[in-house]
């Protein structure tokens, strides 16, 4: 979890990220990062959703992992151990993003950008950040796609 949380932490702040700019540069994409994560680590947490999530969970720990999941309460609705193990396995699936040709144009790009660096993207690669904004929206929402932003 560690490693997991020291990869992704950079990730959420955009102070060291360029911004990822419509072929025209006239507006801004929402960005996305490219992250090479251990397999290993992306299992773990796959299998730590599934079993923490498990109806057959022992109730002493069921009990204990409830209790975290309150902590953890973004104050607008109780959370409960159903919330964390969602977001633990939405996080696994986005973390391990079946590459299609979409995520391939766009890691090629993304990676041939300096860091800090602004990146105008072509038509095929805005077709492809909205289509993969889109899947990654759809896991992480449960279900709702991105249908607020034209392409």
């Amino acid at each position: 979890m560690q490693r997991l949380l020291a990869a992704l932490a950079p990730t959420q702040s955009r102070a060291a990220e360029g911004r990822l700019l419509a072929p025209d540069g006239r507006y801004e994409h929402a960005p996305m990062t490219v992250l090479s994560l251990p397999a290993a680590d992306i299992d773990l947490l796959s299998t730590i959703a599934a079993t923490l999530g498990h109806p057959r969970l022992d109730p002493d720990i069921a009990e204990l992992v409830t209790a975290h999941a309150e902590q953890l309460n973004l104050g607008y609705r109780r959370t409960d151990r159903t919330d964390l193990v969602s977001v633990l396995a939405r996080l696994a699936g986005l973390l391990d993003l079946a590459p299609t040709d979409d995520t391939r144009l766009l890691t090629a790009r993304l990676r041939a950008t300096p860091p800090g660096a602004d990146c105008m993207l072509s038509d095929a690669e805005k077709a492809a950040h909205a289509r993969t904004a889109d899947r990654m929206n759809y896991l992480w929402a449960q279900g709702s796609g991105i249908d607020r932003y034209l392409y």
